[in-house]
Formats: C-alpha cells, sequence, structure tokens
C-alpha cells in the first residue's frame, strides 16, 4: 500500500481542487476574524477573542470533505486509474484504505489552514482568551476523529459512486441533511426551560415601560431521557460535535471520540465490501 500512498500524495499535492479548498478555508477563517471584530467594533463590545470562534471550522470541514473525496477519486473512474492500479497487481481493500488515508490528510491540511490563518492574523488583531493548552488539545483531538469519520463517509460515496457529478450532489447534500439535523437537536436543547412574561404600563409622560417580568414553563424544553437522547445523539454525530466545536461547548469527550470511531470502523468496513463487489469494468 506504500506505493498507493506515495502516488496518491503526489497527485494530492498537484490537485488544483485541493489546493483551492485549502485557499477556501484560509479566506473563511480570514473572513470570520474580520467579520467578528468590526461587529465588536460597531457594538462597541469588548469580548472579542479567538475563542469565540476559533473551533468554527467543524461545521465547514465536512462539506469541504465531501467536495474533495466525491472529484478527487471520482477522477480515478474518469481517467481508468482504478482499473489500472487493480490489474498491477493491487488489492481492492489496499485501494480504498490508502484513498481513506488521503482523505483524512486532505481534511487535516484544510483545518490546519484555518486554524493558521487564526493564529497568523486573528490572535493579533483578537487577542486570545479563555482556553489553555490542555483544551486546545482535547478540541483538537475531538476535532481529528470528527474529520476522520466525515472522511470515512464521504470516501464511501467518492469510491462507490462513478460519476463524479453525482457523487458530489449526493454526498454534499448528505452532509446538509445531517448538518440540519444536528442543528435541529442543537437548538432543542438550547431551549430555555422558562419564558418570561413582560407587562407593559403607560407611563404619566405616555411613554410605555415594562414592569416586572413574570415567567411560565417553556413546551419546547427537552427535559429528562429524551433531553439525554438528544444529548447523545449529537455527541455520536460528527455534525453535532462540530456544534458543540463551534460554540466551545465540549463535554464528554470519550464518547465524542467513540462515536467518530465507531462511524469511521462501520462506514470503512461497509465501504470495503460494497467496493470489492462492484463492477468496475
Amino acid at each position: 500500500m506504500s506505493r498507493l500512498l506515495s502516488a496518491g500524495f503526489m497527485r494530492l499535492w498537484k490537485s488544483r481542487v485541493f489546493w483551492t479548498l485549502v485557499a477556501g478555508m484560509f479566506l473563511w477563517s480570514l473572513f470570520m476574524v474580520y467579520g467578528n471584530h468590526m461587529e465588536c467594533i460597531a457594538k462597541g463590545e469588548t469580548d472579542d477573542t479567538l475563542t469565540n470562534f476559533f473551533f468554527g471550522y467543524g461545521v465547514i470541514i465536512g462539506g469541504a470533505v465531501s467536495i474533495f473525496a466525491s472529484l478527487f477519486f471520482g477522477t480515478d473512474y474518469s481517467d481508468g486509474t482504478i482499473r489500472n492500479k487493480i490489474i498491477i497487481g493491487h488489492s481492492r481493500k489496499s485501494i480504498y484504505m490508502s484513498n481513506l488515508i488521503i482523505s483524512v490528510a486532505a481534511g487535516a491540511v484544510m483545518t490546519a489552514a484555518w486554524i493558521l490563518a487564526m493564529l497568523a492574523v486573528g490572535l493579533p488583531v483578537c487577542g486570545w482568551n479563555g482556553f489553555d493548552a490542555v483544551q486546545v488539545l482535547v478540541y483538537l483531538a475531538v476535532s481529528f476523529f470528527m474529520i476522520t469519520a466525515f472522511a470515512a463517509v464521504f470516501t464511501a460515496f467518492g469510491m462507490l459512486l462513478s460519476n463524479r457529478s453525482v457523487a458530489v450532489i449526493v454526498s454534499f447534500l448528505v452532509f446538509l441533511f445531517w448538518l440540519q439535523c444536528g442543528a435541529y437537536l442543537y437548538s432543542r436543547l438550547r431551549e430555555p426551560e422558562v419564558e418570561p412574561i413582560y407587562t407593559m404600563v403607560m407611563t404619566k409622560d405616555g411613554e410605555e415601560k415594562i414592569t416586572d417580568a413574570s415567567y411560565i414553563e417553556n413546551p419546547m424544553y427537552v427535559r429528562g431521557t429524551q433531553r439525554e437522547i438528544y444529548t447523545r445523539v449529537l455527541e455520536f454525530m460528527p455534525t453535532g460535535q462540530a456544534l458543540f466545536l463551534m460554540q466551545n461547548e465540549v463535554t464528554d469527550v470519550s464518547f465524542m471520540i467513540f462515536g467518530s470511531f465507531v462511524i469511521t470502523v462501520v462506514v470503512t468496513l461497509g465501504g470495503i465490501v460494497c467496493f470489492g463487489r462492484k463492477d468496475l469494468l
């Protein structure tokens, strides 16, 4: 498999798709820094620290990996490269695993581009507050396993769908649906337990004034076992982990890593089996 990896990485460093996505992550990171800084200035706020959005790449990297895997591996089908690899003696399992490793590496480099922009530009502009070195390393560990899970899922699509256009559309739509599911669960968990009801009174000057508020129970608040299920599902899904990372709310690190690991293993094993039965002629 070493020869497959060597050839794959050589092709990766020459890939326009890969470098375009890397540049996109770098520029998006700069945009986040600039936009947040200008918003804080406009509002006169002082809470302009890099930790507010340092891990915001979580909700973007999945989409980037889905596009990369579909286009990069789809080229192997359009150029007939996969058939050539099998003809010269490489096993389908080795081809699949080497592509998975390349996909993980590509996602890691894209993430590194985001972090580089944050450190090079965001740190001097916004400063750093709230995270120590241990927390950063823990979050990066969760990020790496999350990226690996994304890579496993979208490598499977890229390897099993021969048409690049179809693979891109299907992969990206799956990512958006997955992200939407995570966003829904996360929004439900963010619902307040009670809601305020304000009473308005008219002053002698004819102005409306808010008196003391009373509170009622919020029917949308998730309680008990349902809340535990929602939380665990979010922590298990890579898109849910991305939302927790973005909001700096990572709690159960071991369960998040476990979730990403299970998804990676199950999807990879299933992908290898399906790829082994796929007609490449």
